[in-house]
């Protein structure tokens, strides 16, 4: 479900950390296709995490982006009581704001 780069935001991780990402990160898949009323219909690699910040600093949130048909979307993950991340799309073309601002946001992984 997961492809080659989503793979590279998962590295120098293990054990339980990296059981939580890989949840985190299909969390954020099925949250955008949600969004856009369809679901992952069987097709998770269309549906790719391209930067994710899974443990942010000073109280921001942690934050990914998914990468569908030509647009980028932003992903919020909410902590839950229950075992897993929860997850919050916002269906916003962000491709459409770096082409209006000119700002170009680089992947790392925190």
């Amino acid at each position: 479900a997961l492809s080659a780069g989503e793979l590279r935001l998962l590295e120098q991780t293990d054990g339980g950390e990296r059981a939580r990402r890989v949840v985190a990160l299909w969390a954020a898949k099925e949250a955008v296709a949600k969004a856009l009323g369809q679901g992952l219909q069987g097709r998770p690699q269309d549906f790719l995490v391209t930067q994710a910040v899974f443990t942010p600093r000073d109280g921001r949130p942690a934050l990914a982006q998914v990468h569908y048909q030509g647009s980028d979307y932003g992903v919020q993950w909410l902590k839950s009581d229950l075992d897993g991340p929860l997850a919050l799309a916002s269906v916003i073309n962000m491709s459409h704001q770096h082409a209006t601002t000119g700002s170009k946001q680089t992947g790392r992984v925190v």
